[in-house]
């Protein structure tokens, strides 16, 4: 697992969404989705968040670094964590590719 597997997981472990609402909002990127109902257009919103507050907290790329270095070790919470911070997103892609033929 990766980086922004990482990020999507910290963001979805620490920030809720007026958390997450608030940060877009300050940061100019509250434009809403098209599909904002769809479980991926939510996480990319969490993950936008928490790029945004990684600029200014260097705690969230340790944190999010500790997170890659445990799931490269194969350890169980932090698999699972990322299973669940990421599945919902290839669902997303796969629904939208189905959707269009592919």
């Amino acid at each position: 697992m990766g980086k922004q597997v990482g990020i999507l997981a910290w963001a979805l472990e620490n920030l809720d969404d007026d958390r997450v609402n608030e940060v877009l909002s300050a940061a100019g990127m509250d434009e809403e989705s098209n599909h904002p109902d769809k479980v991926d257009h939510q996480r990319v919103r969490n993950y936008q968040a928490a790029n945004v507050l990684r600029d200014d907290d260097p705690g969230i790329e340790e944190a999010v670094s500790e997170m890659v270095r445990l799931s490269e070790e194969a350890d169980p919470d932090t698999l699972d964590a990322f299973g669940k911070a990421y599945q919902p997103v290839l669902d997303g892609m796969l629904e939208t590719l189905a959707r269009l033929g592919i």
